[in-house]
């Protein structure tokens, strides 16, 4: 008969106890994470749907309006378990730490455990920042920039003065509009006309968007933009106060010849969801070789933005 070892049995029994405990941890994480994914699915999901849903017409009738507003609640619904997750995820990591302090032999399993959770709350942070994102584009204001159009050609004293057409694209009233325009000339005799799109002076940090938006939120506050999918506003860029009215000629000369540029610049700031935002916009007339009446303004390849 074998003798009886107390130690072979103590590590014996040890061992048994380690391995179920880390197939019940296995299962466990396996458990977690198929529902986070489940949870970061549905939350993803929650997201196209919002999109496809900007993107759809104003509802027909008041049964489509109640769907569509029961959409909504079920997005916050899937963002608030997200964030419960969150929670027991963060809950759960604390109770693995007392664990690992009282069971010195399964601490790196623990510390296993609790990098997965962390990985998990993670994927959900990140999930439910995406939803919050996209809810807040689903409702908000949108000032867009539509066209660019000279205002009357034939005018002796200003025959570039463009007219800039903007309309509210978004869901709810753009309130507190402010506008600030820019136009210039940038005179280029070396770089041929269809490389104006290459030119390095876009670089330089007047094109970038808060250069171009500085002081808007100071300017006069001038109406409410209401959302509409085919209704719009516009305005005008006169001559800039900076440019004697005897050089107009000159340069609008010039423009014709393709030797100088003709650019227009400016920005709109509104409020929406009790947040500022800031529409920039850059567009220069853009030659080709008919007359100037058949030349159209393209967007610069800075300046364009909306933050």
């Amino acid at each position: 008969m074998a003798n009886f070892n107390p130690e072979d049995w103590r590590r014996a029994w040890q061992k048994t106890e380690n391995d179920q405990h880390k197939a019940d941890q296995e299962r466990h994480e396996t458990a977690e994470n198929s529902r986070v994914e489940k949870i970061v699915a549905a939350i993803n999901g929650a997201i196209e749907q919002l999109r496809r849903q900007t993107d759809e017409t104003t509802p027909k009738n008041k049964s489509e309006r109640f769907w569509k507003r029961a959409e909504v609640l079920g997005l916050w619904a899937a963002a608030a378990v997200g964030v419960t997750a969150i929670w027991v995820a963060n809950h759960d990591a604390g109770s693995q730490l007392t664990t690992m302090e009282n069971q010195a032999i399964a601490m790196q399993g623990q510390l296993n455990e609790m990098k997965a959770s962390g990985e998990r709350s993670d994927k959900l942070i990140a999930a439910n920042e995406k939803l919050a994102n996209a809810t807040e584009n689903a409702g908000r204001a949108w000032i867009a920039i539509t066209k660019f159009s000279f205002v009357n050609l034939n005018d002796a004293k200003d025959p570039l003065k463009t007219s800039v057409f903007y309309q509210n694209v978004g869901r709810e009233p753009a309130r507190a509009v402010r506008n600030r325009q820019i136009r210039g000339y940038l005179r280029n005799t070396i770089v041929p006309f269809s490389k104006w799109n290459f030119l390095p002076i876009w670089h330089q940090p007047d094109f970038e968007p808060k250069k171009i938006c500085a002081d808007v939120d100071q300017s006069e506050s001038t109406s409410v933009i209401y959302p509409s999918s085919t209704f719009g506003f516009s305005i005008t860029i006169d001559n800039p106060d900076n440019i004697p009215e005897d050089v107009i000629p000159i340069a609008t000369d010039e423009v014709k010849k393709r030797t100088t540029m003709h650019f227009v610049m400016g920005c709109f700031s509104y409020e929406t969801l009790k947040q500022t935002k800031h529409s920039s916009f850059c567009a220069f007339l853009n030659p080709n070789n008919g007359a100037i009446d058949t030349w159209v303004y393209s967007a610069c390849p800075v300046g364009n933005d909306d933050y």
